[in-house]
This record gives structure tokens, sequence and C-alpha cells, in this order.
């Protein structure tokens, strides 16, 4: 990993002018002939994971989606809602063949990857980023700006979180799709009322430990997600993961024990037997659904997306048992705060021709007002534009999303710089040993700062 990291900066150095440039020349082009796409190949369409569009048409558009955001997706509305875009929009540039190009669930291998091929120049036309770290890929990423404004996206009405990291200048560098929270989840037939503290949420969980249920589970497994569904528990006491110049943060009081009493509350869990050792198995969210389906589980820890993944495992029942509540916080009178995140767009296309097919691929996907608001409602996560909120009728007639919404005004982000993806991993190792009690909570903290100090 530390050399990985190595010949991952010196690229990265080695390219960012030529970066910079490439982005500069791209929006500045003239503009090109698109009566082109239109031409039709002939043959039969193909709609696959894989391959998407007439085999024989001229133009290939490379496109890495998020697995569970694109056809490979386990959630039955997102696929039927992107196959019916995709045919649409197929249809309307059929001279244009879609190569859909895969990448592991584990989003920092995956996004570390795929900024080393945007700093080496040959990273596909079009590829959903994690939020958290998009910023990171703004010197690669073309100007769409032009397309948007074209297509009638108003990306002046992002949240001002969001505009605030999508806009290089006047330039439109990245297409926020979709944004989330973290909540816990509970059994409303079981805890009358949630609890708001770590010291409450172990006591419902003994509680339902006596009833025959397992108390509380959380992804405990190596993953970005399971990290990022606990830093609200961090954040929550004051802590920051990383200093202004973009140091790391957690070795300097008072961060250092804020993240021991984060471990200490893991170590709870399962000394108290609230929570079974077997979650280290859980590597995301989408692990734990079955079990939490099953009828055994009390609370769990997840992204608000799992809403409607959650009513798609078991219908109306979810809304009859389950209900949401802000992440607990360590002490009375601390302030609850989640992992706010979500996806982006972005385009890396080499020539005009494809950065605008790219954009508007992107666009008629997920972030016109049209296509948002299927596909929002599809996964179950939230839109990214303030007049979504109120036009749509699925946030505005949805409990739960309404709530929601709520919760993410007191919503924190991950430090969209180096060194996290490094503390974030090495955080990850040190769960996993906190839960099968390898290590001590202060013993994991420690073994994450000399990791770190290591590697960087």
């Amino acid at each position: 990993m530390k050399k990985f990291l190595i010949v991952l900066m010196m690229l990265l150095a080695a390219v960012s002018v030529f970066a910079r440039g490439s982005s500069e020349s791209a929006s500045s082009s003239e503009a090109v002939d698109m009566s082109v796409v239109t031409k039709h190949p002939g043959g039969e369409m193909v709609l696959t994971a894989q391959e998407i569009g007439y085999p024989n048409a001229e133009i290939e558009l490379t496109w890495q989606p998020n697995p569970s955001q694109s056809l490979t997706s386990t959630v039955p509305g997102v696929v039927e809602d992107l196959t019916a875009k995709l045919t649409a929009w197929i249809e309307a540039h059929p001279n244009v063949k879609i190569s859909v190009l895969g990448t592991t669930s584990n989003i920092n291998d995956s996004m570390t990857r795929l900024r080393l091929q945007a700093a080496q120049g040959n990273a596909p036309d079009l590829a959903a980023v994690d939020s958290f770290m998009m910023p990171l890929y703004l010197d690669y990423a073309k100007d769409i700006s032009d397309v948007a404004t074209e297509m009638g996206l108003d990306y002046n009405d992002y949240f001002q979180y969001i505009k605030d990291q999508v806009m290089v200048g006047d330039e439109l560098r990245a297409l926020w799709y979709t944004t989330d929270a973290r909540v816990l989840y509970y059994r409303k037939d079981v805890i009358d009322t949630p609890p708001t503290t770590v010291d409450e949420l172990i006591e419902a969980g003994k509680k339902a430990e006596e009833q025959g249920m397992t108390g509380f589970i959380y992804v405990g497994g190596r993953g970005e997600g399971s990290v990022n569904n606990l830093w609200g528990l961090y954040w929550c006491q004051g802590g920051v993961l990383t200093n202004e110049d973009g140091t790391m943060a957690i070795d300097e009081e008072p961060n250092k024990t804020y993240l021991i009493n984060l471990y200490e509350f893991v170590k709870r869990t399962i000394d108290e037997g609230v929570s079974p050792t077997s979650v280290i198995n859980y590597a995301r969210d989408a692990n734990m659904l079955g079990d939490a389906a099953a009828g055994n589980v009390a609370m769990f820890l997840a992204n608000t997306s799992n809403v409607n993944q959650m009513r798609a495992l078991i219908g109306d029942q979810f809304d009859e048992l389950w209900g949401i509540a802000p992440t607990p916080v360590m002490e009375e009178g601390q302030t609850s705060t989640c992992s706010a995140g979500g996806w982006t767009n972005m385009v890396f296309s080499n020539d005009d021709l494809h950065r605008r097919l790219a954009a508007d691929l992107a666009i008629s996907l997920y972030s016109s007002d049209e296509a948002a608001k299927t596909y929002t409602q599809a996964e179950g996560v939230l839109p990214c534009q303030q007049h979504q909120f109120e036009e749509f009728e699925f946030i505005a007639n949805d409990p739960y999303f309404a709530y929601i919404a709520q919760i993410l005004e007191t919503a924190s982000t991950r430090p969209a710089v180096e060194i996290y993806n490094v503390i974030s991993t090495e955080a990850q190792v040190a769960l996993g040993n906190v839960i099968t009690g390898t290590q001590t909570p202060a013993e994991a903290v420690d073994s994450i700062i000399a990791n770190v100090n290591q590697q960087m």
C-alpha cells in the first residue's frame, strides 16, 4: 500500500499541469458536429451490464458507474429506472455505444485506481466518484457547464455545500447526483423511544437481548462504509480527522481521546452482549439487511438509502415496524451529527465530442429534474438541488425522507485530502481488531497513528 501511494503521488504531481491544461482546452474547443451521433448503424440494440447500444456504432463511450447505482444494482427499481433511460438515450444517440467498466465494491481501492487513471490521462469518459473524494479529481475533470446549461440543469440551485465543491471558478466540474445521511434504524415494537446517547443504546440493546433479539448491528468489516457510518460518534465530541493543511489530526489531543472513546463504545457493544462479533463479516450496509429483515435485530446503524432497500425486502412491514432516528451521541448535551455523502459524476474525456456525450449521459440518467425524480425515488436517496426537495412528492409525502432532510442540517463531511484515505484504511483495520479483541481501543488508535505516519 505504501509503495502504491508513493507511485500515485509522483504520477499525480507529474501530470497536474497537463491535467489543468487539458481541462481548459476541452471547454474552450470549437463546436463539434453532433449530427454524427444520430446516424443509425443498423442491427439490434444490446443492453447488458457490460455493453449498451448498437454493436456497430462508430462512437464508443466508456462509463464507470458506481456498481450499486448501475445495472448491477441489487435494487430492482434502480435497474428498471436506468434500463428505461439508457434505452431512450441510445435511441436518441444510436451511433454511440457505451462500454461499462466494472469496479470493486471497495470504495477506497476503486477511487484510488480511478485517480491514478485520471492522472495518467486514461480515465473513462464518464465515471462515478464518491462525493467526499471528488475535490481530489477537480484538476483532471472537464468543465461541463455548457452542456448543463443547454440541458436546462440549474447547477446554481445546488445546496451551497455542494456548489462550493463542484465549481472551479465559473466551471462546473462535477455533477453531484445523490446525497444521504447515516441514521439509527430501530424496531418501534421493541423500542418505545429511540436512544439518543450510546449509554441509552447499550441499555436498549440489552432489553432487546432479553427478548431473544440481537440488540444492535453495524458494519464492522473492511470497507469505507464501516468507519463512515461511525464517524458521527467521533465528530459529535468535537473531533477532527485532519488539520487545515491536510495533515493528520487524530494524533493530537483531544482528538486522540475522542477516537479512543469511539472504539471504547464499539468494544462495549461486544463485551456487553449487545452486538455479535459477526458484525466483522458485514463489509457494507447491504450485508446487514437480510438479518434486519428477518426480524431478529432491534437496531442497526446505516445509510438512509436503506429505507427503500428494506421496503423492497419486507414491503409494508418496514413502515409498520421500523423507525429512524439521529445517530446517538457519546454524552448527553452533544449535537448529533453524521457523515453526509453521496455520489458525483465526472467527465474525463480527451475530446469534445466525448465530453459532451458523457455529460449528456450523466444528466439524462441522474441529474435533470426528470431523471433525479425517478432515480432518487428508486434508490431511496436524497436529491441535491433545493427546488427538488419541494417538488418531489415522494419526499414531501414520505415521513422518513422529510425527517432525513432535517438530519442533513447538522451533518458533516469527510475531509477531501490525501491522508484521509490512509486514515480510513487503518481505522477499518483497527475496528476489526477491537471487535475481535485483538487490540484494546487505546492500542488500536496507537496503531492507526503509527501506520499512517509510516505510510505518509
